[in-house]
């Protein structure tokens, strides 16, 4: 603009000098078409630079398909929020059976297993040596109870002829008894013997992966001392504490979205299974469980989760729901661009509860269902600006 009043300025200073009796006439209408000349081209000059200034702002915004979306009707869940600690729903702590000294460690942390493998094996010296034991008194006692029965048969035939009284005939078949009940005795302890024998062998009593080794081999162990642990991490339980106010509105089977570190922008998802029945006491808080697959294995025990339980709304409440990335602050407000009559409007909007699990939030007011909402960021528009939306993708 300033250079315009420039230009403007010296036009009427060459004209007033060509107006002035010194200068000579054909001088004086060279000067003349000059400074018309000048105006001419200056104002041309405008008139471009107005007209790209018009083109460029009724030039339509090209959109695709992809980058709107429609807002629909439909329930928002509201959530409680929960923090707390995933851990395996099934583990087991592997114990020794036999005393007896650990020959080899077959597996390490990390490694998987399935049920029934052998993980660890003890010296079976001596528990073969109490078998071969075993046996042999198993096999004395059975040749006890044959001789004393055929001595007892002997003893009744005697007493039928009348030459043995019934306090002898009785003394034979207690004798009898005494032995039947020591071959059970020896039967029980061969039982014990094989499966000592058996129980040198230390197998795993669930499929999952190896989380500690407690045992090195060398190591003297004792019926009862703690070899490894065991964890199956197919599913998993996260304990969540929540406020006691908070826990009316949880029902079991609720579903639960949670992320946790490591995973950023990933949501994963369970369901409530149990609630404790006490709140804790320092905190006020209450404990709700929630079962968790994780057949592809991404979640650890011991990873600190965040989330909430999406509790279901009433009956019959249902609003206008669109994706929440679809939504801008601008002046510290919530707005979004909307398509009306092919052309942008800039829209203020009154939200109300966002799911953080689905992404969606319900819009209370300013947006009607079936109003096509621009999803992508498309910068700094105007209102009123033309649209054209493609099928496929344009330059912008």
């Amino acid at each position: 603009m300033s250079r315009k009043i420039r230009l403007n300025a010296s036009l009427h200073t060459l004209a007033a000098r060509v107006a002035t009796p010194s200068w000579p006439r054909r001088l004086a209408g060279a000067a003349a078409l000059g400074v018309a000349a000048v105006a001419m081209v200056s104002a041309g000059s405008d008139d471009v630079q107005a007209n790209a200034s018009v083109a460029a702002a009724q030039a339509p915004l090209l959109l695709v398909s992809a980058d709107l979306v429609t807002a629909e009707t439909g329930g928002v869940a509201q959530g409680v929020k929960l923090t707390g600690t995933l851990a395996p729903l099934q583990q087991t702590t592997v114990h020794a059976r036999v005393n007896a000294v650990l020959d080899a460690v077959l597996v390490r942390e990390g490694e998987r297993v399935t049920q029934g493998q052998l993980l660890a094996r003890q010296n079976a010296a001596d528990v073969s040596a109490q078998l071969a034991q075993a046996e042999a008194q198993l096999a004395s006692a059975e040749v006890e109870l044959k001789l004393t029965e055929a001595y007892e048969q002997r003893k009744t035939r005697l007493h039928e002829q009348k030459y043995l009284s019934d306090v002898d005939l009785a003394a034979a078949q207690g004798e009898t008894e005494v032995r039947r009940a020591n071959l059970k005795v020896r039967q029980a302890q061969l039982e014990m013997a094989r499966r000592g024998a058996s129980d040198a062998l230390i197998t795993a009593p669930i499929s999952g992966i190896v989380a500690q080794r407690h045992a090195e081999p060398g190591s003297n162990l004792a019926p009862g001392q703690v070899v490894m642990t065991l964890v199956n991490l197919d599913q998993l339980e996260l304990a969540a504490a929540v406020p006691a106010r908070d826990v009316p509105r949880i029902r079991i089977g609720d579903a639960v979205a949670f992320s946790v570190d490591g995973y950023p922008g990933e949501t994963f998802r369970g369901t409530v299974t149990r609630i404790n029945p006490m709140a804790n006491g320092g905190s006020r808080t209450i404990t709700v469980y929630a079962r968790v697959e994780n057949r592809d294995g991404k979640l650890r025990g011991g990873m600190f989760a965040s989330g909430r339980v999406l509790v279901a709304r009433a009956a019959g409440a249902q609003g206008v729901t669109i994706p929440w990335n679809a939504v801008r602050q601008l002046d510290g407000k919530p707005q979004v661009w909307v398509i009306r009559n092919n052309a942008l409007a800039l829209q203020a909007l009154e939200l109300g509860t966002r799911d953080s699990g689905s992404g969606m939030v319900e819009v209370r007011s300013g947006l009607n269902a079936g109003e096509r909402v621009v999803l992508t960021d498309i910068g700094k528009r105007q209102p009123g600006l033309p649209v054209t939306i493609t099928e496929s993708a344009k330059p912008r």
